[in-house]
């Protein structure tokens, strides 16, 4: 990220251990000179969300989901006399991934009975996770709405294309893959690698003029956006 001159970076899945301590990470990361990370994550079963920047950052907040550990963090990047209103996310997961295995044990074996049991249940775990993004996202663009600033929406939404999520957003809010990007993009490194669930969003006012996805293993199952916007 120092290569890329990153400015800002957004973390949708942040923490620490006893081998790798946060004063570690700090370090690590100390050229993004302003952090934001909230502490009672962990406490309240929240997956963990940072925001590190070479500007100050204003007018934190922490916006959590019912029933969900997954969460926003929405603030304001402070560029001289200009503000810039950003929104980092982390949407309600699918589940397939935690499910994978058992669902295709259970799909594997000659019990018809299991078999319809676990395709049962994976539809009523997606269809109920697909519920509550769409909510998240209904919170997400009213946000977006209200701010008196430009903003920028970014994150793991885990959401294709073609969802109700991808739609409202990009209804407001212009993608940066399309504003500023070119060629076949992906970010879900499994799957074929076929899958873009991970985006940045701007308004209108900002100028998208680089979109890219590096392929980078980084023990992680998804790939880095990394985009530039001129204001």
């Amino acid at each position: 990220m120092q290569q890329q001159h990153v400015d800002v970076l957004c973390f949708q899945e942040f923490g620490d251990n006893k081998y790798f301590p946060m004063d570690s990470i700090r370090r690590v990361l100390s050229h993004w000179k302003y952090a934001l990370i909230p502490a009672e994550d962990k406490k309240r079963g929240i997956l963990p969300i940072a925001v590190f920047s070479r500007y100050p950052l204003t007018n934190e907040r922490f916006i959590t989901y019912p029933n969900s550990a997954n969460c926003s963090m929405m603030c304001n990047i402070v560029l001289g006399r200009d503000t810039i209103c950003l929104l980092n996310n982390h949407l309600q997961t699918t589940s397939v991934s935690q499910n994978r295995k058992k669902w295709t044990r259970e799909l594997a074996t000659d019990n018809t009975r299991r078999e319809a049991e676990a395709v049962q249940e994976a539809a009523e775990t997606l269809h109920e996770n697909f519920v509550k993004r769409a909510a998240q996202t209904d919170s997400i663009c009213r946000l977006a709405i209200a701010s008196r600033h430009p903003v920028l929406v970014c994150g793991d939404f885990n959401s294709l294309p073609s969802s109700y999520t991808y739609y409202q957003l990009s209804e407001l809010l212009q993608d940066g893959f399309k504003s500023g990007g070119r060629g076949y993009m992906y970010t879900y490194r499994y799957a074929k690698r076929m899958f873009r669930i991970d985006y940045a969003f701007h308004s209108p006012e900002l100028k998208c003029v680089n979109y890219f996805s590096p392929n980078l293993d980084l023990c992680s199952d998804h790939n880095p956006v990394v985009f530039t916007v001129k204001y």
